[in-house]
């Protein structure tokens, strides 16, 4: 707002204090000039320019975004537990999501895909994979993954992972019987 107004000070006779303040609204400025906006960004680091200070500061925001986001994917609070070494394993555990998805916001990056956690969430949110499994004996099943087909969006983030799409049918081998071919591994 300070560019609206003009400020004069009026010293005293002996010039080492103030007298008075005058402030007065620039003519210059109406209601078009009154909807544009601006702001600053203070930092303590001199030695940076200005493109290092404003890519800094939007980092911050989406790293803020990404914690809001995880909060509530998560169910980071309210913490339920009451032993410390118990709220420390559920914080570590939330510090090890974020990283996670700070890696994969950076290998999306690469492939420039600049989008929030929080819309890369909501994107992929579609996407579904069938499994299923026939046994064909104790010690055989053939499993099945069957994707769903995939979106322009979620086509590029998979492109940019590297991850392959499970259409091929796989025998698995399982010596323990059938009771826990649903726990074989992707």
């Amino acid at each position: 707002m300070a560019y609206q107004y003009e400020v004069k000070v009026i010293k005293s006779k002996n010039g080492s204090t103030a007298n008075s303040i005058r402030i007065q609204k620039r003519s210059a400025f109406d209601e078009c000039t009154d909807a544009s906006g601006g702001y600053i960004i203070r930092t303590s680091h001199t030695d940076w320019d200005c493109k290092t200070v404003a890519q800094t500061y939007w980092r911050l925001g989406e790293i803020e975004q990404t914690f809001r986001t995880m909060k509530s994917d998560l169910s980071l609070r309210p913490i339920y537990h009451r032993k410390k070494l118990r709220i420390e394993a559920h914080l570590f555990l939330y510090i090890l999501a974020f990283h996670t998805a700070h890696l994969i916001r950076s290998k999306l990056r690469d492939h420039q895909i600049h989008s929030s956690w929080g819309s890369i969430k909501v994107k992929l949110n579609h996407q579904n994979r069938v499994t299923t499994i026939l046994p064909q004996n104790e010690i055989y099943c053939i499993l099945l993954k069957q994707d769903a087909k995939l979106k322009p969006f979620a086509q590029k983030v998979f492109k940019a992972m590297g991850l392959r799409l499970g259409r091929k049918p796989r025998q698995k081998a399982n010596r323990k019987g059938r009771a826990n071919l649903e726990k074989t591994p992707n």
